[in-house]
């Protein structure tokens, strides 16, 4: 799946990252190589039967001064790309990562405005939250995972969809928009 989309934007990703993606890529190198470029690397997690491996990011590596460095160079070629090319600039969203620190911890997801959220659904609007604050700052398929539970909550209170998305910090909307779309759209209020 990561290859078809990669395929996809071949050029755009040998243009961002000077990678190039051809039909002879091996997915785990491929997503090595693109992490690399970014400051972060995969990190092996378990082995299952019949050989097959799991990875996680290495999330030791967020914070890392070198990897802000790589981001912030990443973003002036995209703002120079961008500027050279207006057609090309229309095409393509840069992809904002944020390096504050707040999608990561919780308490600043706990410390948010929730007057407008009734007692009596405060603390399950509260907690659906600070899951999607912490899974952010995981792999995309643990933040996939409380996606998942964050809309089952939201098909047993319904109403909660206005107070879990105005309690969400902008930083986390904007991680979940680029990775999930479509759970972007099913959490987003009109």
């Amino acid at each position: 799946m990561v290859l078809q989309q990669a395929r996809k934007f071949a050029r755009n990703i040998h243009t961002a990252f000077n990678l190039k993606v051809t039909k002879q890529t091996k997915p785990i190198q491929f997503i090595n190589h693109l992490l690399r470029r970014v400051g972060l690397s995969l990190k092996f997690h378990r082995q299952a039967a019949k050989g097959q491996r799991f990875y996680r990011i290495d999330v030791d590596k967020l914070n890392d001064l070198d990897r802000l460095a790589v981001l912030s160079s990443l973003s002036q070629k995209w703002a120079q790309l961008g500027s050279e090319s207006q057609s090309w600039a229309s095409q393509q969203k840069p992809i904002e990562i944020n390096n504050t620190g707040i999608c990561c911890d919780p308490k600043q997801a706990a410390n948010a405005s929730d007057e407008f959220i009734p007692d009596e659904y405060r603390e399950g609007v509260l907690e659906v939250g600070t899951w999607l604050t912490q899974a952010a700052c995981e792999t995309p398929e643990t933040l996939q995972d409380i996606l998942d539970v964050a809309i089952e909550y939201l098909r047993l209170v319904p109403q909660a969809k206005v107070w879990l998305w105005r309690a969400m910090k902008a930083g986390i909307k904007d991680t979940i928009e680029q990775l999930f779309p479509d759970y972007y759209q099913a959490l987003s209020t009109p």
